[in-house]
């Protein structure tokens, strides 16, 4: 990956190439700053995560306030205003971020640098192509920034906000007309030669541009019906649809469509049995298996994979495995609880509020409403020593389990049969990419600290 230079951002930057005051000389010399250590982490990668660190914390801030390389980010407002949300960067960014807004405008803060302020920030992405690519409006100019590009001016609706494909290499818009309005898809390297989205009949907003723009994905109103577009083909028709939703880390648009009184789940290109109501869906990491729970009267029904495992009063847990090799869900019959799996039941438990299976099925915890913060165990062998527990995954091919436990001494990080402590808090606690390490953020008085323990 070749990271762009600082002359380069520089010129990039520079007035020449941009076409209003979005920016004055010293925001993009901030941008600049923020693009090139951005830069710098994609490029150190997760590698740079697998060592140990220490940052000293200021007053007033918590482990919420640092992210994986102990950069600090933005503060949230002590007393936010009404207006105020706080949103951390997610899957169509590589790096943790945040983004503070409050009635006053948008800041946003990665790699240790902040940006302010933005009048709006209407999408945000960060991948090695592009760098920063941010989607917003500033001192009252619309603008777009890429690791190799600055645009400013005016180019879309502002009721109907744009959005990002999932790489940042593109983005979709309205675009504002005398009699009509046009959806458009557009470069984020340039913006200007953007093209109409024939897709025909009244776009219903937002619009999906997925992981790179080759799939958009939009919901459409024609002739008095609902169709689910998938780039140029229709893959689904309905009355009605809710529900919405886009996972950008697997690429799936998941809506509920509604016709003759009836719900179906539209999963990607696959469609659940119509039942009166869907509330639950879990996916494998690849998206290619799933479990829905829904209502059909009295009933509770489980659709694996497109068919009816189960029929229950009353299904109150579900897992799946990474892999989508196996599954399992908890249902409740009076005080007790029973274990479900596509080999059989067993039972009784106490309340069962919660189910983990490992990324291949090889093992599975249970969590119970036993004592005032529940009790958990793994494969039937109670997990003890903990007052409360937390963040529990498990390892494949039975390695037992990651998680985060408190005891009278304080909090843990446990890997298997490690245990990283005693902690006074343990804040994000994940799993390396390598498969080969546990990572968690954690803190000692006004010290925050990033561990790694190796895994067996």
């Amino acid at each position: 990956m070749r990271t762009p230079s600082l002359l380069l951002l520089s010129l990039l930057v520079a007035p020449a190439c941009v076409t209003s005051t979005a920016w004055n000389d010293d925001e993009q010399q901030q941008f600049v700053a923020m693009q090139l250590a951005v830069n710098a982490q994609l490029a150190a990668g997760d590698a740079a995560l697998l060592q140990d660190g220490a940052v000293d914390l200021p007053e007033g801030r918590d482990l919420d306030d640092v992210d994986a390389f102990l950069n600090l980010l933005p503060p949230v407002p002590a007393e936010p205003d009404a207006a105020a949300v706080t949103k951390v960067a997610g899957s169509k960014c590589r790096l943790p971020g945040r983004v503070v807004y409050t009635a006053s405008g948008a800041t946003v803060g990665f790699a240790g640098h902040t940006l302010a302020p933005f009048d709006r920030l209407d999408d945000v992405s960060l991948q090695p192509e592009r760098g920063i690519v941010l989607l917003g409006k500033r001192h009252g100019v619309q603008t777009i920034t890429t690791a190799s590009s600055v645009w400013s001016g005016e180019l879309w609706r502002e009721d109907l906000a744009p959005s990002l494909s999932t790489d940042g290499s593109c983005f979709v818009y309205v675009e504002p007309g005398f009699w009509a309005s046009r959806s458009m898809i557009a470069a984020t390297t340039d913006p200007m030669h953007g093209r109409p989205l024939l897709l025909g009949g009244r776009i219903h907003w937002p619009v999906w541009p997925g992981r790179d723009g080759k799939r958009v994905r939009a919901i459409v109103e024609n002739e008095g019906r609902i169709e689910i577009h998938d780039g140029p083909n229709v893959i689904a028709i309905a009355e009605d649809y809710a529900h919405p939703y886009f996972d950008a880390e697997r690429d799936l648009l998941h809506v509920h469509l509604i016709s003759g009184g009836k719900t179906r789940m539209l999963i990607d290109d696959r469609l659940t049995p119509p039942l009166d109501s869907y509330r639950w869906l879990e996916q494998s990491d690849d998206g290619k298996h799933y479990l829905a729970v829904g209502r059909e009267g009295e009933l509770d029904h489980l659709i694996v994979d497109g068919n009816s495992a189960l029929q229950h009063a009353r299904i109150v847990a579900i897992a799946i495995a990474a892999d989508g090799s196996t599954w399992a869900c908890a249902v409740q019959e009076g005080d007790a609880c029973f274990l479900v799996r596509p080999d059989g039941r067993t039972g009784p438990f106490a309340s069962i509020s919660q189910l983990v299976l490992a990324p291949d099925g090889s093992a599975m915890a249970m969590r119970t409403a036993a004592g005032a913060a529940g009790s958990w165990s793994i494969d039937g062998a109670p997990l003890s020593g903990y007052d409360a527990v937390r963040d529990l995954r498990l390892l494949p091919n039975g390695g037992g389990a990651v998680f985060v436990g408190r005891d009278a001494q304080g909090w843990w990080v446990v890997a298997k049969d490690r245990k990283d402590g005693p902690w006074d808090e343990v804040g994000r606690c994940w799993l390396h990419p390598d498969g080969k390490h546990a990572l968690a953020l954690t803190r000692r008085g006004q010290q925050a600290h990033r561990r790694v323990l190796p895994l067996p």
